[in-house]
């Protein structure tokens, strides 16, 4: 695959750049054809239903809403089956799917006995790990399998029933999970009577008890940095007490008052009244106002969940975000160090419109019935069919298009064309060499090609109109002679 589909794609570029520039074929929303860019081709037929883009970067095939794929130069492949229920990917040599709760994956398909796995959730895992043993399990009647949520191995025998994981050097037993567990490995050490009693170690780190979950809790810390004891009376009190901060408890989890080296934090009463300061600082009333700073995101609402402001500060840029749920979304983009312009920008007023620009690239729908920021799948397989209007603008030119090709208008430098399906149309070339207009998709019109006119009448007749001028002849038999 590393090989063919680059390959593919720069041989159907080639063939189409050798034959000559597309020509517009526009039969409004019924089928379309046109050039994209300098050697590629863009189809669409039935409205937004089909779409086919053929060019030096991408391919791109779509039966919306039930299929779409795209694949680039780099051997990404991209694609869904009536999405969300189904998608599937590829990034040479990894291969994966997914239908509804079913999931494959295949991490190396030159290898001839690759990692992979398949999860038909919440019943079936089957598989081979990266060391190489194959697994299976049938969930809840038995097996074993690895590599499942972040656990190395996992074996089951009627779950809850009885289990036993290996999570790296660590090893838990479960009976009627999660009553009784027990975790035993060369640094830690975990028993687990669920709510009668359960006692953690993690040696030279820290020690947990509970007693009557979650009536009596106990803690005590031996990190370098942070050491102390803890305790937790619920629901009347608790304390703290490190070398690094304290915190004292009533009626937990509502009210918490908290010193330490690096902050300084009081709920009362959690969660609606929080006040922090320090290296990372908040204020919340929720829900009528909340804000949080920390050095590279700053986040603030109003009437939560309705209204928010976001900052965040990248190594290179700064992006500001605002946000009226789920009505309004706007987002900016400007360089760090402020010295130029933004570079994107983002808006939604949802459902009427969206628009999007980067650098001199300008593009906008009415409407736009997606909520959030675009998604690759809904932009693929969902977008065009409630998209009414659409528009795009940058230095190669300006395209627009109306209720999918009924009337559009394009110009860049590869054709200027213009429609009102099935009423009017007018085509030019770049350089004004050959134009032409029809009306009633050949019931009229006139094609003009250098210096040569012909009358098209009646959808059949061709008729030419005037003779090209001598210096036209004299030219083109010099042209011939040599």
């Amino acid at each position: 695959m590393s090989v063919r589909l680059p390959t593919a794609m720069a041989v159907g570029v080639a063939i189409r750049a050798a034959a000559g520039p597309v020509a517009v074929c526009d039969w409004g929303p019924l089928y379309y054809r046109a050039p994209l860019r300098a050697s590629g081709v863009v189809e669409r037929a039935a409205g937004p239903l089909w779409e086919r883009r053929i060019s030096d970067e991408s391919q791109f095939l779509a039966l919306r809403p039930l299929y779409a794929r795209e694949a680039s130069a780099s051997n990404r492949v991209e694609g869904d089956l009536v999405w969300p229920l189904g998608e599937f990917s590829a990034l040479a040599p990894e291969r994966g799917w997914r239908f509804v709760t079913a999931w494959y994956r295949c991490f190396d398909t030159t290898a001839e006995r690759p990692r992979w796995r398949l999860w038909v959730l919440p019943l079936y895992i089957q598989g081979r790990s990266a060391a190489g043993r194959d697994y299976a399990g049938l969930i809840p009647i038995g097996g074993r399998i690895e590599e499942f949520f972040g656990l190395d191995e996992c074996t089951f025998v009627l779950w809850p029933l009885w289990s036993k994981q290996r999570d790296n050097h660590l090893t838990t037993t479960s009976w009627c999970f999660p009553l009784w567990s027990r975790t035993v490995g060369p640094s830690e050490h975990r028993l687990r009577i669920f709510p009668f009693y359960g006692i953690a170690k993690r040696y030279g780190q820290y020690e947990k008890q509970f007693v009557m979950w979650p009536i009596w809790t106990w803690a005590r810390y031996d990190y370098p940095a942070s050491h102390g004891t803890g305790w937790i009376l619920f629901p009347i009190g608790g304390r703290l007490d490190l070398s690094d901060q304290t915190s004292h408890l009533i009626l937990p989890p509502f009210i918490r008052i908290s010193r330490g080296q690096d902050v300084d934090h009081v709920a009362a009463p959690w969660p609606f009244i929080r006040v922090q300061t320090g290296r990372r600082s908040h204020l919340h009333v929720w829900p009528i106002y909340g804000q949080t700073k920390d050095p590279a995101v700053d986040r603030t609402y109003v009437l939560w969940p309705l209204i928010w402001r976001l900052r965040v500060v990248r190594s290179d840029e700064v992006t500001r975000s605002w946000y009226v749920v789920p009505f309004l979304h706007w987002r900016t983009t400007v360089p760090r160090d402020g010295s130029a312009a933004p570079t994107r920008r983002h808006g939604r007023v949802w459902p009427l419109v969206s628009w999007e620009r980067e650098g001199d690239e300008l593009h906008g729908r009415v409407p736009q019935l997606w909520p959030t920021w675009n998604l690759a799948p809904v932009e693929r397989s969902w977008t065009p069919l409630w998209t009414l209007f659409e528009w795009r603008r940058g230095p190669d030119g300006l395209e627009w298009e109306l209720l999918w090709g009924l009337a559009r208008h394009r110009r860049d430098g590869t054709v200027q064309h213009t429609s009102m399906f099935p009423f009017w149309e007018t085509t030019t070339s770049p350089g004004g060499d050959s134009a032409s207009w029809t009306m009633l998709k050949g019931l009229i019109g006139v094609r003009r090609e250098a210096d040569r006119r012909r009358l098209r009448l009646l959808y059949v007749l061709d008729i030419p109109l005037g003779e090209p001028s001598p210096s036209s002849f004299t030219n083109q038999t010099i042209s011939s002679r040599r």
